[in-house]
């Protein structure tokens, strides 16, 4: 695992790790306030609130993709040992943030929308192609009259 500005990365991308919280990022491409979501995790949503907002690790990790729920173990069982041995919880509450973005992005796209998504940004990353109709970030910013 390796350390990125604000989460934890797994590695799981073929070894590459994607710069800083870009693993993450590619997984909170999610907008809307309306998620189908299993019984296994069901994540209460009231208005103005956000699914998994709340999750335990037991829902996340029925939200996840098998091969995310493995990592998730890995992860958690080292984090556990780590706030185990400094008495800081820090890290496991930043760690379970990341996850519980994973856990809303895989349910509201469902598995097999969720590794769709993953295989199209990482064939991007790979090739440097755009999706249609996007932007540089600095462009988008300043067509909006902001700085970045």
């Amino acid at each position: 695992m390796r350390r990125s500005s604000t989460y934890w990365c797994s590695g799981d991308y073929r070894g590459q790790h994607l710069g800083p919280c870009e693993c993450w990022l590619l997984r909170r491409r999610v907008s809307g306030s309306v998620f189908d979501v299993t019984a296994a995790a069901a994540d209460p949503v009231g208005p103005g609130s956000r699914p998994f907002a709340d999750a335990t690790p037991a829902q996340i990790r029925a939200a996840l993709t098998p091969e995310d729920a493995d990592s998730f173990d890995r992860h958690w069982r080292a984090l556990m040992q780590r706030a185990t041995e400094r008495l800081d919880l820090t890290e496991v509450h930043e760690a379970l943030e990341a996850w519980r973005q994973t856990a809303m992005v895989t349910s509201a796209t469902g598995v097999e929308g969720y590794r769709r998504m993953l295989r199209t940004a990482e064939e991007r990353l790979r090739s440097g192609e755009r999706a249609s109709g996007a932007v540089p970030w600095r462009q988008l910013m300043a067509e909006r009259g902001l700085t970045d």
